[in-house]
């Protein structure tokens, strides 16, 4: 189920990602873009591999969807690099993408290397989502001050 147009799709595909330097999709989005499946870790790094030298940047598949394992993969430069992460049991996890996308980009804009930033927001997710925020029904929303709280969980 795609909450997107055909036509938005394209206009996306060929007017706004080329735009862009880093790119941050999940992997139904890369699937989506890339139009395959992607299973493997293997295949995670082609698809990351097409996916930078068709849109010249640097890539950062999120791995939350991935069934067995929470690894996102940064490719950067022409290399994977596997960014490691425990799945974490919780039913706060509403805004997980957005929260680690933005978190790179806080990284990026200042100054951190990509890889660095990229540790660095996934450390920060983690501990938004161990905080334990139970707020309303459903998929509740991460802790995003989590720290000022005084309990350092990343």
């Amino acid at each position: 189920k795609h909450l997107r147009e055909p036509e938005a799709i394209s206009y996306y595909q060929e007017e706004l990602l080329p735009l862009a330097d880093f790119f941050t999709p999940n992997l139904p989005e890369t699937e989506m873009l890339l139009k395959r499946t992607i299973k493997t870790k293997e295949e995670r790094v082609a698809a990351a591999r097409e996916f930078a030298l068709q849109y010249k940047g640097i890539v950062y598949i999120k791995g939350g969807h991935d069934e067995f394992s929470a690894d996102d993969l940064l490719f950067c430069q022409g290399q994977p690099i596997w960014i490691l992460g425990e799945r974490i049991a919780s039913g706060n996890t509403h805004g997980t993408g957005c929260t680690l996308s933005s978190a790179i980009a806080c990284g990026l804009a200042a100054g951190l290397a990509p890889e660095e930033s990229a540790r660095k927001a996934k450390s920060y997710l983690a501990g938004a989502i161990l905080d334990w925020m139970d707020l309303g029904k459903g998929n509740g929303p991460l802790n995003h001050m989590y720290r000022l709280n005084g309990t350092n969980l990343a």
